[in-house]
């Protein structure tokens, strides 16, 4: 009786162990191919934003599914920078912070640290103007502009990430999966 009760403490003890031996573990480097779900613009979005993506290719490690695309992620919004910010160009940093998975109780939300994705705005392009234009302008401006048609201005747009846009995001630590 005593040996039998030994067993199974030996048994319930060595449980957990197991249980993390199954564990899949997300080496660090891992690429995340992460497709956007949602419009995330400069001129809108604040920093600390979380927006809802999903992955856009099966993860495979080692021959195995891990995770199948349309697995939802997490990412946050790091840094946002508006046209006429200073000296910055407009500016938009995605990092993924959570990774979703599904259970009986809902999701699980298991936390992983990437690297970060950024979009910066497009400079507008001037409409280009034949020389006759440029000439008639240069008489009336005090500054004749003798620049080139077809210019690009000084000013940008506000940078975007586009539903469909799909990003690639690095692991920057080794992540559990449950």
């Amino acid at each position: 009786m005593f040996r039998r009760f030994t067993l199974a403490a030996a048994f319930v003890a060595f449980l957990p162990l197991s249980m993390v031996a199954q564990q899949t573990s997300l080496r660090s480097g891992t690429s995340l191919p992460i497709r956007i779900d949602q419009p995330v613009s400069g001129q809108t979005v604040q920093a600390g934003t979380e927006v809802v993506a999903s992955l856009a290719v099966d993860l495979v490690q080692n021959g195995h599914t891990i995770l199948p695309a349309g697995t939802p992620v997490v990412l946050r919004v790091s840094e946002v920078s508006r046209s006429g910010d200073g000296n910055a160009l407009p500016h938009v940093t995605l990092r993924a912070i959570a990774i979703l998975l599904p259970s009986g109780d809902g999701a699980i939300r298991v936390p992983i640290l990437t690297a970060e994705s950024m979009r910066i705005g497009a400079p507008i392009e001037l409409k280009p103007i034949n020389k006759a234009a440029r000439l008639l302008i240069g008489r009336h401006d005090k500054y004749p502009t003798s620049a080139p048609a077809g210019v690009w201005s000084s000013n940008y747009q506000d940078a975007r990430f586009i539903p469909g846009d799909i990003i690639q995001l690095n692991l920057t630590e080794e992540t559990l999966l449950p």
